[in-house]
């Protein structure tokens, strides 16, 4: 079970706020939540999902930890085909460099939104793995919510370590 203090209800906040923007406003899609933020299992308990695509981006400040968003190789073509206008098939650089670019305005928006808390954020870094290939430090209890656009999926993962 997990207490939740204002600063990581702030920063969920922040971070569906800013996921759902990017969505409206780049591709023209509604991104849904279809779940609440959840603790996520122990690496040991996480079933192997269809690999994908994870950015993972570092902040720094009032909080730190990192946000990652991972999404299926389906779905990352899809949204680089939203923003390229054209359709996409392959995992290619271009991919990356669009999913590597949704991390930095998603992550860059909830900063935005949290300008109390002083935050730095990382570059991203872009894996071509999935969330169950994700693993965190014992002092860490990374919250997972899931979203879907049209019928493709993805997860935002928020890793807070204690101050």
């Amino acid at each position: 079970m997990t207490l939740w203090t204002d600063t990581e209800s702030a920063l969920v906040v922040a971070l569906d706020q800013s996921a759902c923007e990017v969505f409206q406003m780049m591709a023209g899609v509604e991104l849904t939540s279809i779940s609440r933020p959840v603790s996520m299992p122990p690496a040991d308990e996480v079933r192997a999902k269809q690999r994908g695509v994870t950015v993972l981006m570092g902040i720094t400040g009032d909080l730190n930890g990192s946000v990652i968003i991972t999404m299926s190789k389906s779905a990352a073509c899809e949204w680089t085909g939203r923003m390229v206008g054209s359709e996409v098939l392959a995992l290619d650089q271009t991919v990356i460099d669009a999913v590597g670019e949704l991390g930095n305005i998603v992550v860059g928006g909830a900063k935005r939104r949290l300008s109390d808390f002083h935050l730095t954020m990382s570059l991203p870094s872009v894996l071509q793995d999935g969330i169950d290939r994700l693993r965190f430090s014992s002092k860490s209890v990374p919250l997972q919510r899931d979203y879907q656009f049209d019928e493709h999926q993805l997860s935002i993962v928020i890793a807070l370590m204690p101050s």
